[in-house]
């Protein structure tokens, strides 16, 4: 009788990125707060064309954010995407 080859899978990546309900607010916008698990990192990703002072700005310069009933300081950064764009976002950490 042949023997039969046991196939061996990867477990599945369990998704890191969570996209939380209550949303921030910059400069009278409503934006969708994105972080990673187990981070108290926060993301949003401003319209820059919506922003004058957030387009020109240079990265590593902090404007507020209100999220949660609170006021964040939230750094100007970029996320490169898979396309390799490279898009300016918003960062800020939250403690837990």
């Amino acid at each position: 009788m042949p023997r039969r080859r046991r196939v061996v899978t990867r477990p599945k990546r369990e998704k890191t990125t969570i996209r939380f309900k209550q949303q921030a607010r910059f400069e009278d916008e409503d934006y969708v707060v994105y972080g990673r698990k187990g981070t108290g990192i926060r993301t949003i990703f401003p319209r820059p064309q919506r922003h004058p002072k957030f387009a020109t700005a240079d990265f590593g310069e902090e404007f507020p954010v209100w999220w949660k009933g609170r006021w964040y300081v939230a750094r100007k950064s970029a996320r490169k995407q898979e396309n390799g764009a490279v898009v300016p976002c918003l960062v800020w950490e939250v403690e837990s």
